[in-house]
């Protein structure tokens, strides 16, 4: 009985397909809507939202008569959408079986920090702020590696964050392992004399 079907010669046999193409193509435009709509909400989602870099380096300086310095810089990038207001950032670390601490350096007496950028400052999308400072500003500190323990002082090294403070939120990222080596240097250094 199902192999004696006449022939479809005529419109109406070829228009009986036209129900089943039309619900196959509105289940993809519309499945293709869906995906097209979440996408949109994923980019507006993440354009509106908080974003920034923190970058550490180290470099040399000659002005005229002073001879050469060396300085430790602190670039804060904003890489978001949104402006961000900078009022200040301070450098994270843990002491050993302790709670976190923070210490806030003091970038006004040396040469370096008179090209540093000034606080407070709005970031717009792309816009850095740049901090010089001496590089054994961690050695001429009072606390943090006056510590006659070397284990204390090593984990101070090794659990050193940086966090730059904005209006909004803060962001925090680990100062990167060149940093630290070039530190803990310096604080095996300043033990041996």
């Amino acid at each position: 009985m199902l192999f004696n079907l006449p022939p479809c010669d005529t419109w109406a046999c070829i228009n009986s397909f036209s129900s089943w193409i039309s619900l196959i193509l509105t289940i993809v435009v519309s499945g293709a809507s869906l995906i097209i709509s979440i996408l949109a909400f994923r980019y507006t989602r993440k354009k509106d939202a908080y974003s920034a870099k923190i970058s550490v380096e180290t470099g040399i300086l000659m002005p005229p008569g002073v001879g050469v310095i060396e300085y430790l810089s602190v670039t804060i990038t904003n890489d978001g959408f949104r402006s961000l207001q900078l009022n200040s950032f301070a450098w994270n670390y843990k002491e050993l079986f302790g709670k976190p601490m923070q210490l806030i350096t003091n970038l006004a007496k040396s040469l370096p920090s008179q090209l540093s950028s000034k606080l407070p400052i709005e970031l717009k999308e792309g816009h850095q702020a740049t901090f010089y400072a001496e590089r054994d500003i961690f050695v001429s500190e009072d606390y943090f590696l006056k510590s006659q323990n070397t284990i204390q002082a090593w984990y101070r090294i090794r659990t050193l964050k940086i966090t730059a403070k904005f209006s909004t939120y803060n962001h925090t990222e680990p100062v990167p392992g060149s940093i630290k080596k070039m530190i803990w240097q310096q604080y095996k250094n300043a033990r041996a004399s």
